[in-house]
């Protein structure tokens, strides 16, 4: 359904309003103006609010009239805080509501049932209007179902349809139609069937957000969508599918197929987006950590608490808090609902939002070790107001640092750069803000980045052979905790480790090892490892008097020793046991290289004639003798080999 566009209105007061909205914005007060008895529920763009029970205009607060209706009279009102979300008033002031229990529009004074019940059980409700006029909402569309419609002024409406299947439940709202632009789009949610039904095997449904484009109706994703502006982008709330349960998440501002996560004032959990104006900034609540309570945001690109909108010489400020916005104008007049603490009572507010954008918003650093200095990210700040920005201090907390090209003011459309750099002193996750104050408003950008773990091992070789040592040494950031891992059984390198340290590690068995570090600080965990080849130690090689080869055979080194020693004991006297020991120490050592002999027969001659040279050593000149001992040991060795 159309209504004409309050002519008459804006020709009337639109002068006086909007130099009183100019000047609101290009003063930036940053002073509540209470409008009483709350909540609101939106802004036009000559200032104009739709309160609960009342419409604001130009300063003065007028009681919505009543209507007749089938000979009764109704008030008009908004429906309950809880039942209406989205903008329900549009650019040029006309209000949609509810009269009685039917959907009505207030404009020009006049209030207008535009959809009369049929019965009781037929109400409608009217819940977003574009600026031309267009009123959509909720209407009984068949005996068993409700859902979304887009009203035609003529005592009937075109239904968006519903995305539930078998999980439909007769009777219940399947759909709702929340907001409307000129070219006739459609936002608002669909109930759906959830993919799982819970463990007690009952079936659920999900709401989800919607868009409604002249006869087809698209799914977005989980969640409802609350307002859409004239260029067709979307604000509302997007959530989380949890096995069987729907979990609320956060705002979002969705923008020809793409969806921009608006996230959460700090500490919040959940947030939504209420309202937006032509040029897309996002007005609406944010839950925050450990309370029941919300506070209201406004996006330019990061999201900021409203409160901190406020000036402080506003004697407002102490006792109010503002806890949701539900409108904002193209002028960036907001009407944000706050409770008072002296009184505990909800009132509409209006406060004027600063014209300065920031651009990209948060700034999200990579993971780098404590102590040391990122590259810089870039912020640009442009006044997209018509008149000159004060620029009262720009400023960076936590480990982060800034230089700003910014100087003391901005000109109407003038962008400048500030240079953002992480410096962690410590290890984690680090959070800081960068902090511009303009003309008495503070614009907040979220910084955080990692600090993460500093570690390095090494070895002192990389590659040893068994029973020969190596020494690691490692070094980790101070404050984590590290474990030993990798190595052997046999080597000590295990369990619970100094943050620093050096320790020698030997290896009994040939192989390939990995000593490796796990550290841990907080949710950071970081791991190192060096290589150590290890080979098997190579056979050593005695010197002795015997001269000879290495045996690993028992048995020959037994009949050597065995022979060469009871040819001696049976031929030489007293004075020749010392020499003979010596020869026999010789033979024992043969067992060291028996294998390697007996495989070549070149070695074999090699080793007799070593033991010819060191029998003469041993008996001097008695040739017998020498030539006895030598053939004893080259015989025993032959026959050793022929047997293996």
């Amino acid at each position: 359904m159309r209504f004409k566009p309050l002519s008459a209105i804006a020709a009337a007061a639109s002068m006086a309003v909007l130099a009183t909205v100019s000047a609101a914005a290009n003063a930036q007060s940053n002073l509540l103006v209470d409008l009483g008895d709350g909540p609101g529920f939106g802004i036009s763009n000559i200032g104009q609010v739709a309160l609960e029970k009342s419409f604001y205009t130009n300063g003065t607060l007028t009681p919505y009239p009543s209507a007749t209706v089938g000979g009764l009279v109704f008030s008009f009102t908004l429906p309950a805080l809880q039942s209406i979300t989205g903008a329900t008033i549009n650019a040029s002031g006309q209000v949609a509501g509810i009269v009685g229990n039917d959907a009505g529009v207030y404009s020009n004074g006049v209030v207008t049932d535009i959809l009369p019940r049929q019965s009781p059980a037929d109400p409608s409700l009217a819940l977003g209007i574009s600026d031309s006029g267009i009123v959509v909402g909720i209407a009984r569309v068949s005996l068993a179902f409700k859902y979304g419609v887009i009203f035609d002024g003529a005592g009937s409406y075109t239904g968006i349809g519903y995305l539930c299947g078998v999980y439909c439940v007769p009777g219940d709202v399947l759909s709702t139609a929340r907001a409307v632009n000129d070219a006739g789009i459609v936002t608002g949610d669909a109930k759906k069937d959830m993919p799982n039904p819970n463990p007690s095997g009952t079936n659920v449904l999900g709401s989800h957000a919607i868009l409604y484009d002249h006869g087809t109706l698209t799914d977005l994703f989980p969640g409802v969508g609350y307002a859409i502006n004239a260029s067709g982008q979307i604000a509302g709330r997007k959530d989380d599918i949890s096995i069987d349960a729907q979990v609320p998440g956060h705002a979002f501002l969705y923008t020809a197929g793409t969806t921009l996560d608006l996230g959460v004032l700090p500490g919040g959990t959940t947030s939504v987006g209420y309202a937006l104006n032509a040029a897309g900034q996002v007005v609406g609540a944010s839950a925050l950590a450990g309370s029941t309570g919300t506070h209201a945001f406004f996006y330019n690109g990061v999201i900021n608490d409203l409160n901190s909108f406020v000036g402080a010489s506003d004697p407002l400020k102490p006792f109010v808090t503002l806890t949701e916005a539900r409108g904002i104008n193209d002028n960036r007049l907001i009407v944000a609902n706050g409770v008072d603490s002296r009184t505990g009572l909800t009132h509409a507010y209006l406060l004027q939002a600063p014209w300065l954008d920031v651009t990209p918003g948060n700034l999200v650093f990579p993971s780098q070790p404590d102590g040391s200095v990122s590259s810089q990210q870039s912020v640009t700040l442009t006044n997209s107001g018509a008149a000159q920005l004060a620029l009262n201090s720009v400023s960076a907390s936590g480990d982060f640092t800034q230089t700003s090209s910014c100087g003391a003011t901005l000109a109407p459309g003038g962008k400048c750069t500030v240079m953002v750099a992480f410096e962690p002193t410590a290890l984690g996750d680090r959070t800081g803000n960068l902090t511009v104050q303009t003309n008495g408003a503070a614009i907040i950008i979220p910084l955080s980045g990692v600090a993460s773990i500093k570690l390095s091992i090494s070895s002192s070789a990389t590659a040893t052979t068994t029973g020969t040592p190596v020494t690691l040494t490692w070094a980790a950031s101070s404050g984590v905790t590290c474990s030993a891992t990798g190595g052997s059984t046999a080597d000590s390198w295990t369990g619970m480790i100094a943050a620093s340290g050096t320790q020698a590690v030997t290896e009994t068995a040939a192989g390939t090892y990995l000593y490796g570090l796990t550290c841990t600080a907080g949710s950071q965990m970081t791991k190192a490892q060096v290589s150590v080849v290890v080979s098997l130690a190579p056979a050593t090689t005695p010197t002795t008097s015997g001269g000879g080869g290495a045996f690993d055979l028992l048995s020959l080194v037994s009949l050597t020793a065995a022979a060469g020693l009871r040819g001696t004991r049976r031929r030489l006297a007293g004075r020749r046991n010392v020499a003979h020991g010596r020869a026999s120490s010789a033979l024992v050592s043969m067992r060291q290289f028996a294998s390697s002999l007996c495989s070549s027969s070149s070695l074999t001659k090699v080793w007799c004639r070593s033991e010819r040279a060191a029998a003469r050593s041993s008996f001097g000149s008695t040739t017998s003798e020498v030539s006895r001992t030598t053939r004893t040991h080259c015989s025993a060795l032959s026959s050793s080999c022929m047997r293996s």
